[in-house]
C-alpha cells in the first residue's frame, strides 16, 4: 500500500538554499543595519563638521576670539545639526547600538553649543543696537552742526 505524501512545493535542494539564505540574512542584518547607521551619521556629522570649521574660520580671521555678529547664525546651525544628530542617535539607538554615553556627551555637547549661541546671539543684538544709537547720535551732530546760524555782524 503506497501513502499519498503531499507534494512539497520546493524540492529539497531548493530548502536548503532558502534555509542558508534566512541564515545568512540573519547574520548580516546587523551588520546591515550598523552599516545604515554608520551612513547616516556620517552624513548627520558632515554638516556639523562643516559649521565647526565655518566657526574656526570666524574664530581665526579675529584674532582667535570668536566674533559675536557672524558666529551667530553658524552657532544656531551647530546646535541645530547637534540636535539632529541626537534625534537621531536616540531614535536608533537599540538599531544601531548605540552606547547611552555617547548619546549623553552628544546631548551634554548639544546643551552647551546651544548655550553659547544665545549668548553671542544676545550680545550681538546689543552690539547692534549700540551701533545704531552711535549711528543716531552721529547724525543728530551733523544737523545740529548744518542748523547753526552764523555769528557775527551782518
Amino acid at each position: 500500500m503506497r501513502m499519498n505524501v503531499p507534494r512539497l512545493p520546493f524540492s529539497s535542494g531548493r530548502l536548503a538554499i532558502i534555509a542558508l539564505g534566512l541564515m545568512t540574512a540573519s547574520v548580516l542584518a546587523p551588520v546591515m543595519a550598523r552599516a545604515d547607521c554608520g551612513e547616516d551619521l556620517g552624513v548627520l556629522m558632515k554638516k556639523r563638521l562643516a559649521d565647526v570649521a565655518v566657526l574656526n574660520q570666524i574664530t581665526k580671521s579675529h584674532g582667535g576670539k570668536l566674533e559675536p555678529t557672524s558666529a551667530c547664525p553658524k552657532l544656531r546651525s551647530l546646535a541645530a545639526a547637534e540636535g539632529e544628530v541626537v534625534a537621531y542617535m536616540t531614535k536608533n539607538k537599540d538599531w544601531c547600538s548605540i552606547p547611552d554615553d555617547l548619546i549623553g556627551k552628544m546631548t551634554e555637547s548639544r546643551a552647551r553649543t546651544a548655550g553659547i549661541a544665545a549668548k553671542a546671539c544676545d550680545f550681538a543684538v546689543k552690539i547692534k543696537k549700540m551701533q545704531e544709537q552711535q549711528a543716531q547720535s552721529v547724525q543728530q551732530q551733523q544737523q545740529q552742526q548744518a542748523l547753526k546760524l552764523p555769528t557775527g555782524p551782518l
